[in-house]
């Protein structure tokens, strides 16, 4: 029992610090020897309640956040933040809500490897929209004359040797969009980029926004990624149904029910 409730303090204590934590800060947090805190850590790690991050520093882990969804508990209030967090606990994958700025699309709210969802500031987060799944899935279902427009801005730039740069290219990559109904990106963004995204709509079929899912390596079929989508277009029509439009003004979302 000694060990479970040092277990558990351990857990408290990198709740409490909100922020990747050292074995150093928590083995002082707890006021239990280094060596304990590692063991301890080890078995935590091993079931899932707590992960290390690039730096080899500790976070809550995914299977905390399970614990916590069933029992009733959200992690964060805001209704999108809690569909994409929700998206991410069903599919293990990356998830993003993505929303047009400045001509691009700006991550507004993710999940990051098994963290709750959180905002990520607009400047350091805009993305293409010629060359991002979530960029992709936004403009495919724009008015035709917008996205024409858009277009006409060609050749566009490359951050790889699989960016579509030409007008051509990204109409017919629109096109398949439109008919699948979810954007791909295959190393387009960035060299090891795999992502997946669904526009959210107004009532009009218009895009006001995408959910996107980084792809894990594991999905490779087709299929695998259509069950995917439709899984991300499922949490995209209730996020749509959270925001209040105005047609009077266009199909931007005003606010949020």
């Amino acid at each position: 029992m000694r060990s479970l409730s040092h277990g558990l303090s351990v857990l408290a204590a990198l709740s409490r610090v909100g922020t990747p934590a050292s074995l150093a800060e928590l083995a002082e947090q707890v006021g239990l020897h280094r060596s304990t805190v590692h063991r301890i850590l080890t078995t935590l790690l091993e079931h899932g309640l707590v992960r290390k991050d690039d730096g080899g520093r500790y976070v809550v882990g995914l299977a905390a956040l399970e614990l916590a969804r069933s029992a009733g508990y959200t992690a964060v209030d805001d209704p999108i933040s809690q569909e994409v967090t929700a998206l991410h606990l069903v599919t293990r994958a990356r998830a993003v809500y993505a929303v047009p700025r400045f001509g691009q699309v700006a991550c507004v709210v993710a999940s990051e490897r098994g963290e709750v969802s959180f905002p990520i500031v607009p400047q350091y987060a805009l993305l293409p929209l010629h060359s991002t799944a979530a960029g992709k899935a936004y403009l495919a279902f724009r008015p035709e004359r917008e996205v024409e427009q858009f277009l006409q801005t060609a050749p566009f730039p490359a951050t790889t040797s699989h960016t579509r740069t030409s007008a051509k290219e990204l109409r017919q990559a629109l096109a398949a969009v439109r008919q699948s109904g979810y954007a791909t990106e295959i190393r387009e963004y960035s060299p090891q980029g795999r992502a997946l995204a669904v526009p959210v709509r107004d009532p009009r079929g218009l895009s006001v926004a995408s959910v996107a899912l980084g792809l894990p390596d594991g999905i490779v079929s087709q299929a695998q990624a259509r069950a995917i989508a439709a899984q991300a277009a499922q949490a995209a029509d209730r996020i749509s149904g959270r925001l209040v439009f105005s047609v009077e003004q266009g199909n931007e979302p005003l606010t949020q029910e």
